[in-house]
């Protein structure tokens, strides 16, 4: 067991540093790359460097040689390329330029949040006597289905990832073996994380070409391919490293914004433990549906957007945000209308909607053409959430009960106080990403900067939030379908409130209170999941 988490922890820092080196080195080449530094440079670098792992995933397993070889070579060059560059340009410097303790403390809430998770995953658990349908397709114990266990049975679209770079790996047929896994066809996921993790697999460990079709399972009174048989715990583990450095770029996105907040250096390191320590946080992290990851490149995005930068950069961040999770069309909708808001019906604003436009197509409509045309497989994902046959009072209803849960804490009504159903609720309300003592701060510095900048707080916050909550037509969890950079965004406006609107020792007392509470948190789900003697 210690061999395996020294290894996966060692994994997370190898292929944390491949994405910020290899993404520095590619971004160098652009002379707006060149003009950034700091924090900026450090997460612009981190989301080149994904776009550039997942391309290197496509040549992987677009030629006919052997995968390994294929991923030494394109790793070798990019490595070359992106050495080149850091010593021509002189990166480091310039991500140590500035306010260098901020880009230091970027970094490290990244790395310190991935190599928690990892280490999180590795603690022994109680599995529950019985496996039920719903939650757990997969009825086994291995680490796959460990990680739903933890979060108190999530869906297993952990899973999927997972089973799409296999896929690719191993040349099976995605026409043939459909779908991945009950009701979750291939349509419905994109693919960037799984692009990321081909060649670290390929390099480490390359499965073999798969000859014959998979077998098949029973699972509510059908039969599915067994892609069980593929989720041995060693490739699940080499993958959960990968998927955890990604998703744990979300916290480059909260050091990004906690900068532009204008937050002095102490502000932003409560903030980042804040988000480090937060179950909500933490569970979207390790567990491994890539939604974290598209959280990071909105922020981006909108941040580009922000800045009055490339509305084409902004496109492009949009369609990989889309390529992570498909939740983010809506916030990519919101930002071309963010754009008509923003410059008004004028010459600029037509270049740069168009430009914007784009961008977002060229990103997303490789993925509709090979998946709904090449591969002939069909996207229900939102017909699955949206129709309903229920009486229009009720679906008005549901979204105002839907709307309560993520944004309020409705479960400080719960009595007695158990605190490890309180860790449960936490991870699927907004206010659970905030913390309970925060909210206040978060919606009233929402409401009070807000209001400074209206045409932001409704494209980027409110509108989405909307739209995410009124696409579910039955009783659902908004706030772990999309909601991840929003609970960032909540978190700074806390952030920025408390310097700005309450006394030094008041806010310092409502930090320390909320830390221990995440602690404590943690430490009751612990318990709860650890074996009995």
């Amino acid at each position: 067991m210690a061999v395996e988490l020294w290894g996966s922890l060692a994994l997370c820092v190898a292929v944390a540093l491949s994405l910020l080196g290899v993404g520095a080195g590619l971004l160098s080449l652009s002379e707006a790359g060149r003009r950034l530094h700091g924090v900026e440079l450090l997460a612009y670098s981190v989301a080149v460097g994904v776009v550039g792992h997942g391309a290197l995933g496509v040549f992987v397993v677009s030629l006919p040689s052997d995968n390994r070889l294929n991923a030494c070579i394109g790793f070798a060059l990019l490595y070359a390329l992106s050495c080149w560059q850091w010593y021509r340009h002189g990166v480091l410097g310039k991500l140590l330029a500035g306010r260098w303790r901020l880009t230091v403390l970027g970094f490290a809430a990244w790395i310190g949040m991935a190599l928690s998770c990892m280490a999180i995953v590795s603690m022994p658990v109680r599995f529950p006597g019985e496996l039920t349908d719903g939650p757990y397709v997969i009825k086994n114990h291995h680490l796959h289905v460990k990680v739903q266990v933890m979060m108190g049975a999530f869906p297993a679209d952990n899973y999927l990832p997972f089973l799409s770079s296999e896929f690719l790996l191993r040349d099976i047929q995605f026409a043939f073996e459909r779908p991945l896994m009950p009701g979750q066809e291939l349509s419905n996921r994109p693919i960037l994380m799984s692009l990321v993790n081909v060649p670290f697999r390929a390099v480490l460990d390359p499965p073999a070409k798969q000859v014959h079709a998979l077998p098949r399972f029973k699972y509510v009174g059908q039969d599915w391919p067994d892609v069980g048989s593929l989720g041995d715990d060693e490739a699940f583990r080499q993958f959960l490293a990968v998927g955890i450095v990604l998703n744990s770029t979300l916290l480059l996105g909260a050091a990004l914004l906690l900068m532009r907040a204008g937050l002095r250096g102490a502000n932003v390191l409560a903030g980042l433990l804040l988000v480090v320590s937060s179950p909500y946080f933490i569970a979207q992290t390790l567990f491994t549906w890539p939604k974290s990851l598209g959280g990071f490149f909105l922020i981006l995005g909108a941040y580009a957007l922000l800045s009055r930068r490339s509305a084409f950069a902004a496109g492009v961040l949009a369609g990989m945000a889309y390529w992570s999770h498909p939740y983010a069309i809506v916030f990519a909708g919101c930002f071309g209308l963010y754009i008509l808001l923003r410059d008004g019906f004028k010459p600029q604003c037509v270049r740069n909607v168009i430009a914007y436009g784009v961008a977002l197509v060229a990103c997303v409509l490789p993925w509709w053409l090979w998946t709904r045309w090449y591969l002939q497989i069909p996207s229900d994902l939102v017909a699955q959430n949206l129709l309903s046959s229920a009486s229009l009072g009720d679906l008005l209803w549901v979204r105002v009960a839907n709307a309560a849960r993520t944004f309020l804490p409705l479960y400080l009504g719960t009595y007695p106080l158990v605190p490890n159903q309180l860790f449960q609720e936490m991870l699927i309300s907004i206010t659970g990403a905030m913390g309970v003592l925060l909210s206040a701060q978060a919606y009233a510095g929402a409401w009070t900067y807000g209001s400074r900048r209206p045409k932001e707080l409704f494209a980027f916050v409110v509108l989405p939030s909307a739209l995410l909550v009124g696409v579910f037509s039955a009783p659902a969890i908004p706030a772990v379908h999309g909601l991840q950079a929003i609970g960032i965004v909540l978190c700074v406006f806390a952030m920025k409130f408390m310097q700005d609107r309450m006394g030094k020792r008041i806010a310092l007392a409502c930090v320390v209170l909320q830390l221990l509470i995440n602690l404590g948190l943690l430490w009751a789900r612990a318990d709860a999941l650890l074996p009995s003697a």
